[in-house]
């Protein structure tokens, strides 16, 4: 499994202070880890880093385009309906450019989003 270095870490637009990370071994396709970060008032902050299977997703691009134009439509669905949609869908964080995508010095493509914390998952096979 490749594990993100630092170069990767910074490039997406985090709050809070850089903590840790671990590996996730629950993913079937890609590579994920969580980032423990910490905000100024102490309460910690959880994202989900992504390195992105491109034997699978030919186009991470379009992936990526595709899926934040639909979690974007579902958050302002769930926000109409009395939802909460940083439970109930997920928040990509862009990259300090502005991209919900990056592709590091090796060619690897990498994503993020916020960590819901207290969800199950259930992997089929």
């Amino acid at each position: 499994m490749i594990k993100p270095d630092e170069s990767v870490i910074r490039q997406f637009h985090y709050r809070g202070r850089y903590i840790d990370f671990v590996v996730n071994t629950e993913g079937l396709i890609n590579n994920t880890y969580i980032l423990q970060y910490q905000d100024q008032n102490g309460q910690s902050i959880r994202y989900a880093l992504q390195r992105v299977n491109t034997n699978v997703f030919k186009d991470p691009a379009a992936l990526m385009s595709n899926i934040v134009r639909v979690t974007e439509h579902l958050r302002k669905k769930i926000e109409t309906n009395g939802g909460n949609p940083d439970r109930e869908t997920l928040r990509f964080i862009p990259t300090q450019s502005g991209e919900y995508g990056y592709v590091d010095k090796d060619g690897d493509f990498w994503r993020t989003y916020q960590y819901i914390d207290g969800v199950i998952a259930h992997n089929f096979i």
